[in-house]
């Protein structure tokens, strides 16, 4: 389900506008839940709130998040990130950034692509159509489908 907060449909011709876009992700029970939103641009910033979701994972790493063009092939936009910590008790929210060029995956903020040949680079950011979002548990662990368990994804671009 998509909550559609969106700062502004309209673009200035400095391209300088920050636009923010909220999607919210309910639980269905399983272990990998996803949602997708319409963005042509930019993602700058990336914040993924865990505070209102329960899960059944028991260690701290069980829980990655992936993005993807949503179509037949779902090619990815930039590595999965994985070993995230979705616990109940830890109710995370995570920061991650687009900076291009940058030191790749410093401190686990950074989100990457592989290229042929597993080097390392930053991924830019941009985005075209549908954007998939998919949240998962390893280890048989599943989202817990219960009255007002939801992911936040908060998006900020350009």
């Amino acid at each position: 389900m998509t909550d559609e907060i969106d700062d502004g449909t309209g673009r200035y011709a400095s391209r300088c506008r920050i636009n923010r876009r909220v999607l919210d992700i309910e639980s269905d029970g399983s272990g990998s839940i996803s949602g997708t939103i319409d963005m042509n641009g930019k993602i700058s910033r990336i914040i993924l709130d865990m505070a209102a979701m329960d899960c059944t994972a028991s260690t701290n790493s069980q829980g990655s998040m992936a993005i993807s063009m949503d179509g037949a092939t779902e090619y990815p936009y930039c590595d999965t990130v994985s070993s995230l910590d979705f616990r109940n008790a830890t109710n995370l929210v995570g920061h991650f950034q687009i900076a291009e060029g940058a030191n790749t995956d410093t401190a686990g903020v950074h989100l990457t692509v592989t290229s042929p040949g597993s080097v390392a680079g930053s991924w830019n950011g941009a985005v075209c159509g549908r954007v998939k979002f998919t949240l998962s548990l390893g280890g048989s662990k599943v989202f817990t489908a219960s009255a007002g368990s939801k992911a936040r994804i908060v998006i900020l671009h350009e």
